[in-house]
């Protein structure tokens, strides 16, 4: 059920860095090459495509099939460090929000019909990037007592989501059988859609918003783990 969700439900994705541009030549675009661009302006574009525009807002563009991370100051003076990762079978661009001793924490946001979600990569001693699902969470900070507290709290909400998704595609199944089989209102009368639409919708779309809340705890597990 969770796998077919994630297909019906397109995502648009965002980095919310409009640009970095602060001092001359601050901000790094380190390549897979292993060579590095110095500019002092970079603009950030996940979707459709995933590429940076440097120098300029009408600059060049650079893929991120060449990028390896970008690091730099933004308009306001503060540093960023963005990595770079695989969503859907295709990379995209993802922020760095926890530094640690052994954990880095990284976060998209997407829209998905209108609801903002955060997206949550980590990487355990300087691993690859990989998505902040609680099995994996679980397998990689288990040696952490503080870690997993937040971990099962985040389970707790998971649970939640399902119970959420299951309970509103069981009222939509049942107020939609009952609307086809009552008979049509006489010709002049309308009536609005049954209640029942709205409660599924409802139940359907509420595990959006907590999402949220356990990817909150996810990342307090992370930044746990460090302590």
């Amino acid at each position: 059920m969770r796998q077919s969700m994630r297909l019906l439900i397109p995502a648009i994705l965002l980095v919310f860095v409009n640009h970095l541009s602060f001092g001359q030549g601050n901000i790094k675009i380190v390549l897979l090459t292993d060579s590095t661009i110095f500019t002092n302006y970079v603009d950030l574009n996940n979707q459709p495509t995933s590429y940076a525009t440097i120098h300029s807002k009408d600059g060049s563009k650079v893929s991120i099939r060449g990028i390896h991370h970008i690091e730099g100051y933004d308009q306001e003076g503060k540093y960023r460090y963005i990595g770079v990762t695989t969503f859907r079978g295709r990379k995209i661009f993802t922020e760095r929000i926890h530094d640690g001793r052994r954990v880095d924490l990284y976060r998209t946001e997407a829209f998905t019909n209108g609801w903002k979600t955060n997206l949550l990569w980590y990487s355990k001693d300087d691993s690859e990037l990989i998505k902040g699902r609680f099995g994996k969470l679980k397998k990689d900070l288990k040696d952490s007592p503080e870690a997993m507290k937040y971990l099962r709290g985040g389970s707790a909400l998971r649970y939640t989501q399902y119970a959420l998704y299951v309970a509103g595609a069981i009222v939509l199944v049942k107020t939609a059988t009952k609307e086809f089989g009552e008979e049509k209102s006489p010709p002049g009368e309308t009536s609005g859609p049954p209640i029942g639409f709205f409660v599924s919708a409802g139940l359907i779309f509420a595990p959006f918003l907590i999402n949220n809340l356990k990817i909150k705890q996810y990342e307090k597990a992370g930044r746990a783990y460090d302590k």
